[in-house]
């Protein structure tokens, strides 16, 4: 099944994106879901250079960003390693990572994986991505 991609708007899709958001099993950025005004304040602040939704048919099952500092991020519903395939191949054929700038951005796109999305290590690990960094939070240091 071929997925089809659907630049976010803020007007048609917040909802959808929140209902997406607690569907996810896998998290990095919060570890409790934020509340509907929350969701609805961070995506009218336009955090990300690309924000696509994800749909199989009709149905949404994900979504993708790209930051302004490379980073794609895919999260889907359910982890299927086509779908991720999928996602990177609609990533990499449409968008270029921005110039590099040392110490800030990279130049090439990275991604960050929950380290128990096994499907989408899988899929980056076949595609040769390289491991550079673990990253670890200090959860009492706020």
């Amino acid at each position: 099944m071929r997925l089809e991609y659907l630049p976010f708007d803020p007007d048609e899709h917040i909802d959808v994106l929140y209902q997406l958001l607690l569907r996810r099993r896998h998290n990095i950025s919060h570890s409790k879901a934020p509340t509907e005004k929350e969701h609805s304040e961070f995506c009218l602040s336009h955090p990300y250079r690309h924000w696509y939704l994800i749909y199989n048919s009709t149905e949404p099952i994900g979504a993708f960003y790209i930051t302004s500092e490379n980073c794609i991020a895919i999260n889907l519903v359910e982890d299927k390693k086509d779908f991720i395939n999928q996602t990177l191949d609609f990533i990499f054929s449409n968008f270029n990572p921005l110039p590099e700038v040392p110490s800030v951005i990279p130049p090439n796109f990275y991604c960050n994986i929950h380290p128990l999305n096994e499907k989408y290590i899988e899929a980056v690990t076949e595609r040769d991505a390289e491991l550079i960094q673990w990253s670890y939070v200090f959860k009492n240091s706020s």
